[in-house]
């Protein structure tokens, strides 16, 4: 097996990755993992074992087709591949430039990031439209870090739900228009990781390793989207049913 991380210092994207490490590894397999400076992460290469760890400069704002073109890896190409990028503004309440950045990379950076991987990972054999000549099934996962805030906006994190939704149109986009590739939507509930530090810790909060069995599992099988953990996909159903004047009173 080969794997892309983009953003391995995503609490999550660590969860994740640390989730399929725990199956022994295969012959030869190999993880290119990028984190913001390109410096290794030594929570991950202590559960590496004998794969073959490469580490790499990324950044979600820099342009994904040089990066993608410079790697020197022959006919490498992984079948699982993470987008991790992910910004928030605590209580949407930072200036506009903070905003826009949020904006900029949860939604258009992360998408011209995972069209970018869908170019690259395209077969030879593949007809114009995508769609592999001489292969039955799918070259290549690619899993992307999305929230359950995406559902519907909050009143509290408006600019954080918005760029999350602009993020799922935009991979529904992607999906009619790459079939030699499986994108799977990450949507988790609130996670304790750095990013929710400022977040008060509830019930309903859960811990990375808790939800990284079922977002693992859903990376490697290729699922359209996945909850995690798995009653937010209920809640979330719950949620859209609130009359649009109720929901704008909600404390959230």
């Amino acid at each position: 097996m080969q794997g892309l991380v983009l953003g391995a210092g995503s609490g999550i994207g660590q969860a994740m990755v640390l989730e399929a490490w725990k199956r022994p590894p295969e012959r030869e397999e190999g993880w290119l993992l990028s984190t913001r400076r390109g410096e290794a992460l030594s929570v991950l290469e202590a559960q590496a074992g004998t794969r073959q760890l490469a580490w790499k400069a990324a950044n979600a704002l820099e342009a994904p087709g040089p990066w993608l073109e410079n790697l020197d890896a022959g006919d490498w190409r992984p079948r699982l591949v993470l987008v991790a990028w992910g910004r928030l503004v605590p209580g949407g309440a930072g200036d506009a430039d903070e905003l826009e950045l949020m904006r900029e990379v949860n939604g258009p950076a992360t998408l011209r990031w995972v069209e970018a991987l869908c170019q690259w990972l395209k077969p030879v054999s593949a007809a114009p439209g995508g769609l592999p000549l001489a292969i039955g099934s799918p070259v290549a996962h690619i899993a992307v870090l999305g929230s359950v805030a995406g559902d519907r906006p909050r009143r509290l994190q408006w600019e954080y739900s918005l760029s999350k939704q602009e993020l799922e149109r935009g991979l529904n986009d992607l999906r009619r228009r790459h079939p030699h590739v499986r994108i799977v939507l990450v949507k988790p509930g609130p996670v304790a990781t750095p990013m929710t530090a400022h977040m008060k810790p509830g019930p309903l909060m859960a811990h990375p390793a808790q939800v990284a069995p079922r977002l693992w599992r859903a990376w490697e099988e290729g699922w359209p989207q996945v909850y995690a953990p798995v009653w937010w996909g209920w809640i979330s159903r719950i949620l859209s049913l609130v009359p649009e004047k109720l929901w704008e009173r909600f404390p959230f």
